[in-house]
């Protein structure tokens, strides 16, 4: 997401003392949902109007006072790049000048040097431990 700070000179403080304000850039879907909520915020509400600033500002803010951990491995997971982690983990392995054995372990079967098939856990079974009827039953 790509934040600038917006014209000073028009949008920095207004009257009412609140911070300056700040241009960021959400999706297409992001901004029919910011849009929807709004609608429905100003639905019927007598009292004022919320604007799309101000509504993405409140959510922001409250989420910000909500985020835990399990947020930020699920945005994390959304926002992952496979070829960046793998070059971290080089870089690393590198650093350290070895391998992980687990590493070392999937780098050999990855090569077929291993005879033994990956596993994800105790429960994880290999693709020829797995009955014929099966295998046709996922490919259709």
């Amino acid at each position: 997401m790509k934040e600038e700070k917006a014209n000073t000179e028009d949008m920095n403080t207004d009257e009412k003392g609140q911070d300056g304000l700040y241009k960021i850039g959400v999706t297409r879907e992001a901004e029919r949902v910011l849009g929807d909520v709004v609608n429905k915020v100003n639905e019927g509400y007598q009292g004022g109007r919320a604007s799309r600033t101000g509504v993405a500002s409140w959510i922001i803010t409250q989420f910000g006072k909500v985020l835990d951990g399990q947020h930020i491995k699920t945005m994390r997971l959304e926002f992952l790049n496979e070829i960046s982690l793998l070059e971290m983990v080089l870089r690393k392995s590198r650093e350290a000048g070895q391998l992980s054995p687990d590493l070392k372990k999937l780098l050999m079967q990855q090569a077929g040097l291993l005879d033994e098939p990956l596993r994800r856990g105790s429960k994880s079974k290999s693709v020829e431990d797995l009955p014929p009827e099966s295998l046709s039953e996922s490919a259709s």
